[in-house]
């Protein structure tokens, strides 16, 4: 992809100690206690892929995707993820992601503690998922 603009491509596997689940019963921001599986990560794969060519983005997006998705399988058939459809890590998940998706039962306690806390947006100027 190099001659389409392509400067840097990179992958990043963090798999987590088994320990890392282990406040099943804890409160949780994120993925509601039915999705933790002590020992099984929610995603612990990072595709990093930088172009310069806006012309070939949807390209590089497929790509991306295509590469994610393979590596994905690959590891659930080795048992590193967990098989809950809702064990996403926030920081590692697809833009589009839904933030049910994320965060389960508890995104209406995070939006209200967002209106609470942060009322007029400013957070939401700079990116990333909106409550």
């Amino acid at each position: 992809m190099t001659p389409k603009g392509g400067v840097a491509f990179s992958y990043a596997i963090e798999p987590f100690l088994p320990s890392y689940l282990s406040h099943t019963n804890s409160p949780s921001a994120w993925l509601d206690s039915s999705a933790r599986q002590p020992g099984k990560a929610p995603n612990p794969l990072l595709a990093y892929f930088a172009w310069n060519n806006t012309l070939h983005d949807n390209e590089f997006v497929a790509a991306v995707e295509e590469s994610v998705t393979r590596l994905t399988a690959v590891a659930k058939v080795q048992g590193l993820l967990s098989d809950h459809p809702k064990a996403l890590y926030g920081n590692y998940v697809d833009a589009n992601t839904p933030l049910v998706d994320i965060y389960g039962d508890n995104l209406p306690k995070l939006r209200a503690l967002k209106d609470k806390v942060e009322p007029s947006n400013v957070m939401g100027l700079a990116g990333g998922f909106k409550f």
